[in-house]
Parts: C-alpha cells; sequence; structure tokens
C-alpha cells in the first residue's frame, strides 16, 4: 500500500469476523482515515 486510501481500501476487504479482529480493524480504519485526510489536506489544499 503506497497511499493511505490504498490501505482504506485494503481493510475495506472480507475479513476474519472474530470481535478481536473486528475491533483491530475499525482502529485501522480510523487511524488510515486521519492519515488520508491529513495527507489530502497537505497536499491539495496548501498551495
Amino acid at each position: 500500500m503506497k497511499t493511505a486510501q490504498g490501505l482504506r481500501k485494503h481493510l475495506n476487504k472480507k475479513l476474519k469476523c472474530d470481535p478481536a479482529s473486528v475491533a483491530a480493524r475499525a482502529a485501522e480504519r480510523k487511524k488510515s482515515r486521519r492519515l488520508s485526510a491529513k495527507t489530502y489536506y497537505y497536499r491539495f489544499k496548501r498551495l
């Protein structure tokens, strides 16, 4: 995964459904959402 958006796509794929996996995935999604928003802001908004 080169970008945070790529990581988000990867995490949205069908994965294991046990509670620990679901919680870990939710945390990773949250982190990647934050990273992708930050990189988007720096790339396009601060010109």
